[in-house]
């Protein structure tokens, strides 16, 4: 399992169930790339907003809070 970071910051934003200003902050993000020159730092991105909007609904739901959450990406490689 490869270990990724958490996708607020890759966002430039906090943790947040408000998913236009997920969308508003990957629009400016997408600004500063090149796509056709820089595809692998694209495909990052868009897997950024994708956590990012899949752990907004997690936020809505209440199921977590925005204070000291432990994403599933922060947790350790080997679960023994």
């Amino acid at each position: 399992m490869s270990r990724r970071r958490p996708p607020w910051s890759s966002l430039g934003i906090d943790p947040t169930s408000d998913e236009r200003a997920i969308k508003r902050a990957y629009a400016g993000k997408l600004k500063e790339i090149d796509v056709e020159a820089e595809p692998a730092k694209f495909i990052s991105l868009r897997g950024r907003l994708e956590d990012a909007l899949r752990q907004a609904r997690w936020i809505d739901d209440g199921a977590i809070d925005d204070e000291g959450i432990d994403w599933p990406e922060n947790a350790p490689d080997d679960p023994a």
